[in-house]
C-alpha cells in the first residue's frame, strides 16, 4: 500500500556533500524530525497503519538512495546494490522499528577493495550519527544463499528484499538465484523451518493469543504470524498477495479480508505505542491499554469497556491471523502427503486411511465425501466432531471451509433436536478428550452457535486483574485442566484423579464447566447469579433433568465458594467447617466441587493455584467430608480423640528441656489452634514458647522479648515464621514492619493468644523472588529489627520503610487494571466482622492497616493475607474493644479511613 504524503525536502547528494560536516549532520536530523513529525501529525489525524508505516519507509527510503548517491560521488565505480531486508524490505515502517540493510556484492566481502569499504563506511557512519539502529551485512550473491541455507533467521531476512538504489541486474540475479537454490530446492527444509518457529514462539506465549499483555509483533496471532503467512505463500504459491491468493482458491474472500483488516489493526496498534512511548515498545500492556483505547475512539463512557473493545477487537485480529496461518501450513502439509508429486513431477492422489458414511481420513484429517453433505442432514455439523474426536482427527481446511459455510443451520430447531443433543452430551462424555473436542468447535464457530450462551463470551476481556485469559479461552483452559488429569501420573494430582476416573456423570462436570463464566458476558454485577439464570436456560434447553441438572446448577452456582473460604475464613472454626458441609450437602457435591475448583483455578492464570492454597482447600475439602461422613456428633468425637492422639505425638517426640510446657499449652491455647495442626508443628511452636520463657527470665525487666524459629520449605517456595512473645498493643504492626524493612512478604498470618498472655504470631513468608527465606544473615536481620522496632512504646515507621528508587520499574498497575476496595461486612461471619482488603501491594500496606486497626483498639483473630501479581488479597476477623462485631456506624467509618491509604 503506497501513501501519496509528498516528504520532507532533502538537498541534493552533491549539495549535502559540499556541506560542512555539521551542517549536513543537522539537514539530516531536521529532516527526520520533519519527517517524524509529519507522519505523527498524519497518524493522530487518523491514517492507516499501513499508509503510515509505507510512508515511513518511502522517507527512509529517500534518506538511503541519497546518503548512496553522496557516497558514490566520493567513491564513484563501485559495482553494487543497497537492499532493504526484513520489514523495511516488506516497504513497512513502524516508528521504532530498526533498519536491516544488504550492501549486495558483486564479489565476496574479504575482497573488498579500500575504496568498496569507503563506499560502505559512507552510507553507514550517517546512520549511526542519526540515531538508527541499523543491522548490516555486506555479501555477495554465492555469501548471501550459503547464509540463507544455514540459517533460517537469515533465510527469511533475504526473502524480504527489495533493491533501494544501485546495481539491478546483480539484484535480479540475487533474487532469482536465491529462489531457486535456498527456496525452491529446500521448501520442506523452510516449511519445517517456519513451522518450528511458530511452535517455539507460541511456547514463549502460552499458546494463546488471548494474553492479558500480548506482544503485538512476536504473540500468536500477531505481526510474526502475518509475516510467516507471506513467507509460505510466496514458497507454495509464488505471490504474497492475498488477492491473488484468493483467486487461486487458498484463501476465500472472507479470509482475505479478514487478514487484510487484521494486519492493519495490529500496524495501527503498533505505529501508536511506538509514538508514544519513543521506542520499540511492541508489548500492549495494562498501562498502555487505555491510551491507546482513548486514540481509538471507542464510544464507552467507561474507560474500562474503551479498553475492553480495544482488546476484544486484538484478539479477534489475532485469533483470525492464527488460524488462517496455521490453514496455509496445513495446506502446505496436504500439498505434500495427499497430493504427492510422481517423478514426471506431476501429482497423485493418495487413498484415503478410514471411511465413514458421509466423511473419509487421511493424514490425520477429516474430509467430506459431498460438498452437499451438511446441507442432506444438517446433524453431520456436530457429529463430524464426534468422529474426531473417537479417530484422534481435524477438519481439514477445506472441511472447515464447508463448515462456516453452512454455519446457519445452527438454529432454534437444530439446537433442540434430540439427535444434536445426544451427540454434544457424547462428546463431553469422553473423560480425556473433551478440550480438543470443543477447541475444534470454537474455532469454527460451531460451540458458540449450539451454545450461544458461550458464544457471547467469545474474546470477552476480564477485568479481574488475577484472570490472564478471554472467557472464552479461561474456560477452554479449564476444560483441558480437567482432561489432563486422566493420564497425568503427578503424586499430587492423585486425589483429584481419582474423583475424576470414578465420577459417574462427566456431562454434568464438563457442562458445568462450559457454562461457569458465562454471565459474564450479561453485564450484571455479580457474574455468577448471570451464569446461574444461563445455566438453566441451558438445561432446559438440552431437556437435562433431576440430580444431573441439580449438580451442574449447584457447579455453578458455588465455583467459587471452595476457593474463597478456604482461602479467606479461619478453618480452625469448627463452624465454618460444619456451615460449610450443610452448603455442600452430599459428598458427591462436595468432591465433585473440589475436581471443578482445581480446574477453575488452574485454568485462570499460572498464579492462582500454589502449593499453599492447595493445602488449604485440601484441609476444607477433608474436614467437610468428614462432616459429612460421619456427622456433626461423630466428628466432635472424632476431633477430640485426634487431640488426645495429638498430644501424645507432642510428648514422645518432644525433648524433656520443654517437656514441662504441653499440659500447660494444651490447656491455654484457643481450641481452634489445634484444628489441622500437625504434631510436628505443636513441637515447633512449644520450642519457641520455651526459648520465650529462657530469656525473659534471663532478662526480666526488658520492654520487649521474643523467640523466633524458622523453617524453610523451599521446594513450595515459602519459609514459615514463628514468633512466640508476650501479648502487647501494635504487636503485629511492628512485626509487619520489621518484614517490609527486610522485603519479606507474607502470605498468611494467624495470632493466637494463651490465657497467659503469650501470643504465638504465625506466618507463611516469602522474599521478593517468591522464594523461601533461607538466607541466615537475612533471618537474623529481621530480628535485629524486629528488636529496635519494639525497644519502646513508640517507633517512627519511616526510619524502616523507605523504598529503593528502581529507575527500570515501567511503572504502577494503574486504576483501571486493579480496583481497589475495603468491605467491612457482619454478614460473612457470625461472630466476627470481616475486614476484605483489594489493592495494589505497596510497601508497609499490611502496615497500615494494622495502624487503623491498632488506634480503634480492634482485635484480629485470624488474617489471611495474600499477595498476587503485585495485588494484595486480605482478610481480617476483627471484634472491637470490647469484643463484640463493629456496629453499622462503626463499620462504615472503618471503611471511609481503610479506602484512602488503599
Amino acid at each position: 500500500m503506497k501513501t501519496e504524503l509528498a516528504p520532507p525536502t532533502l538537498p541534493d547528494a552533491r549539495t549535502l556533500n559540499d556541506a560542512s560536516p555539521k551542517d549536513r549532520l543537522t539537514t539530516l536530523k531536521t529532516y527526520l524530525a520533519e519527517s517524524r513529525e509529519m507522519l505523527e501529525r498524519e497518524h493522530q489525524s487518523g491514517q492507516s497503519g499501513l499508509e503510515n508505516a509505507s510512508a515511513r519507509a518511502n522517507f527512509i527510503d529517500i534518506l538511503m538512495k541519497r546518503l548512496f548517491e553522496m557516497a558514490d560521488l566520493k567513491n564513484p565505480g563501485a559495482k553494487l546494490a543497497l537492499v532493504a531486508n526484513g520489514g523495511y524490505g516488506r516497504g513497512y515502517l513502524n516508528p521504532g522499528s530498526d533498519l536491516d540493510l544488504l550492501f549486495l556484492l558483486p564479489k565476496a566481502a574479504p575482497k573488498l577493495s579500500k575504496a568498496e569499504k569507503d563506499f560502505i563506511d559512507a552510507v553507514l557512519y550517517p546512520l549511526w550519527d542519526l540515531g538508527f539502529k541499523v543491522g548490516q551485512a555486506c555479501r555477495s550473491i554465492k555469501e548471501c544463499i550459503a547464509e540463507g541455507q544455514s540459517d533460517s533467521h537469515t533465510r527469511t531476512t533475504l526473502f524480504d528484499s527489495r533493491l533501494l538504489i544501485g546495481d539491478q541486474q546483480l539484484f535480479e540475479t540475487f533474487q532469482t538465484r536465491f529462489r531457486k537454490e535456498v527456496i525452491e530446492k529446500k521448501r520442506a527444509e523452510f516449511l519445517d523451518d517456519r513451522r518450528a518457529d511458530m511452535a517455539k514462539r507460541y511456547q514463549d506465549f502460552s499458546d494463546t493469543v488471548f494474553l492479558q499483555e500480548p506482544n503485538v509483533k512476536e504473540s500468536p496471532g500477531a505481526l510474526r504470524d502475518f509475516h510467516n503467512l507471506l513467507w509460505i505463500s510466496d514458497a507454495l504459491f509464488e505471490t504474497r498477495d492475498l488477492d491473488e491468493l484468493r483467486r487461486k482458491g487458498v484463501l476465500s474472500q472472507n479470509a482475505s479480508d479478514e487478514l487484510t483488516e487484521g494486519f492493519e489493526f495490529l500496524m495501527r496498534v503498533r505505529n501508536d505505542l511506538h509514538y508514544r512511548e519513543g521506542s520499540n515498545a511492541d508489548v500492549l500492556t495494562l498501562r498502555r491499554q487505555g491510551p491507546i483505547a482513548n486514540f481509538f475512539g471507542y464510544p464507552s463512557r467507561n474507560l474500562l469497556k474503551r479498553i475492553e473493545a480495544l482488546m476484544r477487537d486484538y484478539y479477534r485480529h489475532a485469533r483470525r491471523i492464527r488460524q488462517h496461518t496455521e490453514t496455509l501450513f496445513e495446506i502446505a502439509e496436504l500439498e505434500e502427503k495427499i497430493r504427492p508429486k510422481n517423478i514426471f513431477g506431476k501429482a497423485t492422489v493418495t487413498k484415503p486411511d478410514r471411511t465413514f458414511d458421509h466423511f473419509y481420513a487421511q493424514e490425520g484429517r477429516l474430509f467430506a465425501n459431498s460438498p452437499k453433505v451438511f446441507e442432506e442432514d444438517s446433524t453431520n455439523l456436530l457429529s463430524l466432531f464426534r468422529l474426531c474426536q473417537k479417530f484422534d482427527l481435524s477438519p481439514s481446511p477445506d472441511l472447515r471451509k464447508l463448515i462456516k459455510a453452512h454455519r446457519h443451520l445452527i438454529d432454534g430447531p437444530f439446537r433442540v433436536a434430540k439427535a444434536n443433543r445426544d451427540t454434544f452430551q457424547s462428546i463431553l462424555e469422553q473423560k480425556g478428550k473433551v478440550g480438543p473436542t470443543l477447541r475444534l468447535m470454537h474455532r469454527v464457530g460451531v460451540l458458540g452457535l449450539f451454545l450461544p450462551e458461550f458464544g457471547k463470551m467469545e474474546c470477552l476481556v476480564q477485568h479481574e486483574f488475577f484472570h490472564r485469559y478471554t472467557a472464552d479461552e479461561h474456560t477452554l483452559r479449564c476444560i483441558d485442566q480437567l482432561d489432563a488429569l486422566i493420564d497425568s501420573d503427578d503424586p499430587g494430582h492423585v486425589v483429584y484423579r481419582d474423583i475424576l476416573i470414578n465420577h459417574q456423570d462427566p456431562y454434568a462436570l464438563y457442562l458445568a464447566l462450559i457454562m461457569h463464566d458465562s454471565g459474564r458476558a450479561m453485564g450484571v454485577e455479580e457474574h455468577i447469579d448471570g451464569s446461574a439464570i444461563l445455566t438453566d436456560r441451558v438445561c432446559r434447553r438440552l431437556v437435562i433433568k433431576g440430580e444431573r441438572r441439580k449438580l451442574i446448577i449447584f457447579l455453578v452456582d458455588q465455583h467459587l465458594a471452595l476457593f474463597s473460604i478456604a482461602t479467606r475464613k479461619d478453618l480452625s472454626d469448627p463452624d465454618v467447617i460444619a456451615d460449610f458441609a450443610a452448603q455442600m450437602k452430599t459428598k458427591h457435591n462436595l468432591d465433585s466441587l473440589l475436581l471443578f475448583t482445581f480446574a477453575d483455578a488452574n485454568g485462570t492464570n499460572e498464579e492462582a493455584w500454589s502449593s499453599w492454597k492447595e493445602t488449604l482447600m485440601q484441609q476444607l475439602y477433608r474436614a467437610t467430608r468428614s462432616f459429612l461422613v460421619k456427622g456433626e456428633a461423630e466428628y466432635d468425637a472424632a476431633a477430640r480423640k485426634e487431640l488426645e492422639k495429638r498430644r501424645e505425638q507432642v510428648a514422645n517426640r518432644l525433648s524433656s528441656r520443654y517437656s514441662h510446657l504441653i499440659e500447660g499449652h494444651f490447656e491455654q491455647m484457643p481450641k481452634r489452634y489445634f484444628r489441622f495442626r500437625s504434631a510436628r508443628s505443636i513441637r515447633h511452636h512449644l520450642r519457641a514458647i520455651g526459648q520465650y520463657w529462657e530469656r525473659r527470665q534471663r532478662r526480666p525487666d526488658t520492654y520487649f522479648e521474643c523467640a523466633v524459629r524458622w523453617i524453610e520449605h523451599p521446594k513450595d517456595g515459602y519459609s514459615e515464621l514463628i514468633i512466640a512473645a508476650e501479648n502487647q498493643p501494635g504487636l503485629l504492626r511492628r512485626i509487619s514492619c520489621a518484614l517490609a524493612a527486610h522485603h519479606i512478604n507474607i502470605l498468611s498470618a494467624d495470632a493466637f493468644t494463651r490465657m497467659d498472655g503469650i501470643v504465638l504470631d504465625l506466618f507463611r513468608v516469602t522474599t521478593d523472588d517468591a522464594e523461601a527465606v533461607a538466607d541466615k544473615i537475612h533471618q537474623l536481620s529481621f530480628v535485629t529489627t524486629l528488636y529496635e522496632i519494639s525497644s519502646s512504646e513508640s517507633y517512627d515507621p519511616s526510619k524502616y520503610l523507605q523504598k529503593p528508587k528502581n529507575y527500570l520499574e515501567e511503572g504502577p498497575i494503574t486504576e483501571f487494571s486493579v480496583p481497589t476496595r475495603a468491605s467491612v461486612r457482619n454478614d460473612i461471619d457470625p461472630v466476627y466482622t470481616v475486614v476484605e482488603i483489594q489493592a495494589v501491594d505497596r510497601l508497609a500496606l499490611l502496615h497500615d492497616i494494622l495502624g487503623i486497626f491498632e488506634r480503634h483498639e480492634y482485635a484480629i483473630t485470624h488474617a489471611r493475607i495474600c499477595t498476587e501479581k503485585g495485588v494484595a488479597l486480605d482478610a481480617f476477623y476483627i471484634l472491637d474493644k470490647n469484643n463484640q462485631l463493629l456496629s453499622d456506624q462503626a463499620a462504615a467509618e472503618l471503611e471511609e479511613e481503610l479506602n484512602p491509604i488503599l
